[in-house]
């Protein structure tokens, strides 16, 4: 994982990401994209993360990350058809 860029506004950081690794594993991200079979290649997905700091301390977090880029990474995802 590599931090692209990162930034402070009062209480609330931003975190630009773009993470890397081989799809070895059967998962559910989430309600939209269920069930990714494992390719075993390399692909990347890049995201922001946004968190609330309160007293020194994360106190929320929210997450967003491209799906559609790591699904097109992992080639066309359908089952024969280009």
């Amino acid at each position: 994982m590599e931090v692209m860029d990162i930034a402070a506004n009062e209480d609330v950081v931003f975190v630009h990401w773009q993470a890397t690794g081989r799809h070895e594993e059967q998962h559910q991200v989430n309600r939209h994209v269920r069930d990714i079979q494992p390719t075993g290649e390399a692909g990347t997905a890049s995201g922001i993360s946004l968190y609330r700091i309160e007293g020194g301390k994360f106190v929320e977090g929210w997450n967003y990350h491209s799906v559609l880029e790591f699904a097109r990474g992992m080639g066309d995802g359908s089952s024969g058809s280009s």
